[in-house]
Formats: C-alpha cells, structure tokens, sequence
C-alpha cells in the first residue's frame, strides 16, 4: 500500500473515532441504568439523530476507500442498510410512543442520516413552553 494511501486512511479514522467514543461515553459511565425521563437533544444529536450509526458505516469507508477493497463497500452498505432498519422499525417506535409530539418535533427537525450544517434548537421550535426536551441525561436510581 502507498504511503499516501495509508496516511489518509488513517486521518479520516482518526478524524471520526473521536465523535464515536463521544457518543458512546454516557453509556459506558452509566452502565444498564441509563433510561432518559426526557428526550436528549444535546450534543451531536442537536445536528444528527443516529450519529453512532453513521460514524461505524464511515468508518467502513474509510477502510474501504484506501484499500480499494468492493468487498468492504458491500459490507458497509449492508451494516448500513441493517442499521438503517434498526432505526427505522425499532428505535423510532419506541421513541415516539415515549415522547409523542417532542419526538415528532426532533425527527422533523434532524436529519437522521446526514448532519445539519447548524446544531438544532428545540427551544426555537417548540410551541409550548413546558416541552419535554432535555440537553442533559437523566439517571434512574
């Protein structure tokens, strides 16, 4: 492999690696007790509501794109498309019977699966004053 090749291979996981163990961090200090009491909009979250899912199939890339490997582009489009599917038939059904129209807000406003330029503000599009949303998490003891 190219000197080249490598060192850009690496950049581009050294630049997304970061934002994965950032998002990952509050679970892992919490361990099974973490259940929000509100709806979390804080962090990378303001601007992507599955970032933990986009940084993994961006990380497939970035192996895939130096290596010049079409078997790793085919992995990450199926982790992608199986993620996707997580998301979608999972996830979301169980944060809109949790959170109802806070919920409906975030996923209108949010993109799932391609950041905002600029980071959401729910205070902004909230119509009542006594929404539900939370930039902090919340512990259930």
């Amino acid at each position: 492999m190219r000197k080249s090749v490598a060192a850009y291979g690496s950049s581009l996981f050294l630049a997304l690696a970061p934002g994965t163990v950032a998002v990952l961090l509050p679970w892992w200090r919490a361990g099974d007790r973490w259940q929000p009491l509100r709806l979390v909009v804080g962090g990378l979250y303001r601007r992507i509501r599955n970032p933990m899912y986009v940084a993994i199939d961006a990380t497939i890339a970035g192996q895939a794109l130096p290596l010049a490997r079409p078997a790793r582009f085919v992995r990450g489009g199926c982790a992608g498309l199986l993620m996707w599917a997580f998301a979608r038939w999972c996830e979301e059904p169980d944060l809109a019977r949790g959170f109802g129209a806070d919920h409906d807000r975030c996923r209108e406003a949010v993109p799932g699966w391609w950041p905002r330029l600029r980071p959401w503000d729910p205070d902004s599009t909230a119509t009542d004053r006594k929404s539900t949303f939370s930039t902090e998490v919340h512990h259930v003891e």
